[in-house]
């Protein structure tokens, strides 16, 4: 139905000068495939799943971050309902980027209040 990824900002210098971030900072990119999977709530819950158990799990991880697309509102309302929160939008290899972070201490993988 999609996949998550991760990495470390450290291995990314080149988008360090955009934005001020921890080198343990780790980023992530998610996707969500078949259409008929889109705007159905699993985003956000597949999002805390991995976050809890894939980022948030190495106490190193200070904050999490996404970028995406400026004008992808739904996915940014569903990184909104995990906790994101913007911090800049810039141009980063000719690419529009609304770069959004989620602290350490603002986690939690319980969807009940969100």
């Amino acid at each position: 139905m999609g996949y998550i990824q991760q990495w470390r900002v450290a291995d990314f210098p080149d988008y360090i000068p955009y934005v001020s971030l921890d080198p343990l900072t780790v980023g992530i990119d998610v996707f969500i495939g078949p259409p008929k999977m889109l705007h159905r709530g699993h985003g956000p819950r597949l999002m805390r799943a991995f976050l809890g158990s894939h980022v948030f799990d190495d106490l190193d991880v200070p904050a999490c971050i996404i970028d995406p697309l400026p004008d992808n509102h739904a996915a940014i309302r569903a990184y909104e309902k995990v906790g994101f929160a913007h911090v800049s939008t810039f141009v980063h290899a000719d690419k529009a980027v609304y770069l959004m972070r989620l602290l350490r201490e603002n986690f939690s993988a319980n969807e009940s209040s969100q």
